[in-house]
């Protein structure tokens, strides 16, 4: 009875702004980077989340540019016919999302049912994108990479990244504040509807805060510990000039090392050479990281445990067939119903070229 009536009382006492304004403080004390105005914090239901969500996939993509991915999606084998991308994601984000921050109302939000130390651990991340976003302005770096999958995956890994490693350093250095119960929870939110969904959907979204957060550990100026983090110079640096692909995400040393570094190719299309009747309705480039899923087996692409969070350590992002990417961009084009794609790769050795060739 003690015990319960002391945990009503701690929950009685918990306060959103505060909470925020004192991790606030902590982040621009652990980046080494000032918050240049305060973020207006707020909770928020799952109906609320979904419209929001909605809404942003929509300023992202505009129905055409949605149809025409589904549609290459599927002739690529990537996801079955008739797939209705944005419910499926919706469906998933549902089951994952403990907070997000929105850049143009600067507004973070925590969603209901959240408090104590797990909230605080989603304030960490999702604050740091606001101090991220007031500095460099995420809006501007996703709006640049429209049109570009590969590249937008690639900035998404810095900027998910950075929300990683110092939501893991204010971790460690309030580690005595926080119960077995919120780590518990925190390790386990989110990963219900990955064992199901396609690959596609929810390997991608994985990975940007994986390899990203691994990324940024690769840094010139990360201290070369056992617990090695990511530190604020390599974060400002990625976020300065960010990498181009997500090859340079899965292999760092293809971005920070000036004698590795590894760029892609551009590759271009001349539509001007399209039969009468056809005409261009998408194209995009896929990188390393899709270029590896459409060459992976269906009985070798299957989810995790979301049961056991351990099994991510066991997830791999690239594979053979993959490595060894120069560049790449797909055209997808309409005559009437009739739809077709092609795929235009660049490799770094014939050697490479042979082993995706082989793969496909």
């Amino acid at each position: 009875m003690t015990f319960t009536f002391l945990f009503i009382l701690l929950n009685m006492g918990w306060n959103l702004e505060e909470e925020s304004k004192l991790i606030q403080s902590d982040l621009s004390e652990i980046r080494g980077l000032p918050f240049l105005r305060d973020v207006a914090v707020a909770s928020i239901n799952t109906e609320g989340f979904l419209d929001y969500a909605r809404r942003r996939m929509e300023m992202e993509n505009s129905p055409e540019e949605q149809a025409s991915w589904e549609v290459a999606a599927s002739l690529l084998g990537l996801l079955p016919p008739q797939t209705d991308i944005e419910a499926e994601t919706l469906s998933l984000l549902e089951e994952q999302v403990g907070g997000f921050y929105d850049p143009p109302t600067e507004t973070m939000y925590v969603m209901e049912g959240f408090e104590g130390g797990v909230a605080r651990m989603i304030l960490a991340h999702e604050l740091t994108h606001a101090l991220d976003d007031q500095h460099y302005g995420l809006d501007e770096g996703i709006e640049a990479r429209q049109g570009n999958s590969d590249a937008l995956f690639a900035y998404q890994a810095v900027v998910e990244g950075s929300g990683v490693a110092m939501m893991t350093r204010w971790m460690i250095a309030h580690i005595t504040e926080l119960s077995r119960e919120d780590l518990q929870e925190a390790q386990g939110a989110g990963s219900a509807g990955f064992g199901t969904a396609p690959p596609l959907l929810w390997k991608p979204l994985i990975a940007v805060y994986m390899a990203g957060d691994l990324f940024l550990k690769a840094g010139p100026n990360a201290p070369h510990t056992m617990m090695k983090q990511a530190v604020g110079e390599d974060i400002d640096t990625a976020l300065e000039t960010p990498p181009l692909s997500s090859e340079q995400i899965l292999h760092p040393e293809k971005y920070w090392s000036d004698e590795e570094r590894d760029d892609p190719v551009v590759v271009q299309w001349d539509a001007s050479r399209l039969l009468a009747g056809w005409a261009v309705v998408g194209e995009d480039t896929l990188g390393e990281i899709l270029l590896a899923l459409l060459t992976t087996s269906p009985d070798q692409g299957g989810g995790f445990d979301p049961n056991n969070p351990l099994s991510l350590l066991r997830l791999r992002f690239t594979n053979d067939a993959a490595k060894g990417w120069g560049g790449d961009r797909y055209i997808h084009i309409q005559r009437g119903e009739e739809h077709a794609l092609r795929l235009h790769t660049v490799w770094d050795t014939p050697k490479d070229a042979a082993e995706f060739g082989v793969a496909l």
